[in-house]
């Protein structure tokens, strides 16, 4: 078995990453191509997993870095990509398993301090940074397994009952809401590198500070579905606080959507300035941008 790479504490952990991918174009892009070098220094094995059927000339621009490239049916979003690759693996054999996708630009920071502090955390699984919009979870885009969860009934419960919700809406409630919740139910410990509590006031004053008084009804309505569920008072803080996150928190991760798609209520205007202060080579940012932008709906 193939050893990681990147400096880290302690006794060696074997960790294996599961990389869900997909491109409008079948593209493995720069920015894919960075961020999986920089996963499998931590991961003694990476299978990617794409629904773009990219082909042989842009598959081979990741040998090397991952042990098993799947191309699958485009339906069913990350967690079915999830699915497929963590079949593949011998779980057995690692004290770690992550999934992470395409979904993010980075690492602006490295991911060796991520890891290091994450290790001596006492929970079962983990992720960058917890969610509580719609209801308490680890964001999906990167998220790790330690063994005693990876070995657990719970865990392959959990995946053998994933199926194809092509709609993103359920995916998120039914899957990655719903894995934190499944998982803590089982009596499982999560925990997030970065963890920033929100408050339902903070929620409306982002929100108002962007709406005309004609919408102003649409607050209602948020209110109503927060106080539903009162462990959903929160924003979803790589799109609100992306800036406070990388600024103070050193988040290693941009989400791709927020500078692509332009949403209505996220300044990202003085991005440039605030990523120029990390170790990301911006240059790959715009250069994908360029190719994409335009051709997402935002959500």
């Amino acid at each position: 078995m193939r050893t990681s790479t990147l400096p880290l504490d302690g006794p060696p952990v074997q960790r294996a990453a599961v990389f869900a991918h997909f491109d409008v174009d079948g593209r493995i892009d720069d920015y894919v191509v960075y961020l999986l070098k920089n996963i499998r220094e931590a991961c003694v094995s990476v299978v990617f997993v794409t629904t773009s059927d990219p082909g042989k000339q842009e598959i081979s621009r990741i040998e090397g870095l991952c042990e098993k490239v799947i191309v699958r049916k485009n339906e069913g979003h990350d967690f079915m990509s999830y699915k497929h690759g963590l079949s593949v693996l011998d779980k057995d054999k690692y004290d770690e398993i992550v999934l992470c996708n395409d979904s993010v630009y980075g690492p602006l920071f490295p991911l060796g301090d991520v890891f290091n502090k994450m290790r001596d955390s006492e929970c079962d699984f983990w992720g960058i940074t917890e969610n509580t919009d719609l209801a308490y979870h680890i964001q999906s885009y990167f998220i790790a397994f330690k063994r005693k969860v990876i070995r657990s009934a719970s865990f392959g419960d959990f995946w053998r009952n994933v199926s194809v919700e092509n709609d993103k809406s359920s995916v998120i409630e039914k899957y990655e809401v719903g894995l934190t919740r499944f998982l803590v139910e089982a009596g499982f410990v999560p925990d997030a590198y970065i963890r920033i509590r929100n408050s339902l006031f903070k929620t409306l004053q982002i929100k108002m500070a962007h709406m005309s008084i004609e919408n102003y009804t649409d607050i209602f309505k948020i209110l109503a579905r927060r106080l539903k569920n009162r462990s959903a008072l929160g924003v979803n803080p790589t799109r609100f606080y992306w800036k406070k996150l990388i600024a103070e928190y050193n988040m290693p991760f941009i989400k791709i959507d927020i500078l692509r798609d332009g949403f209505r209520n996220i300044d990202t205007g003085d991005h440039l300035s605030v990523l120029s202060k990390t170790d990301y080579n911006t240059g790959l940012i715009y250069k994908h941008l360029e190719r994409v932008r335009g051709r997402y709906t935002a959500k």
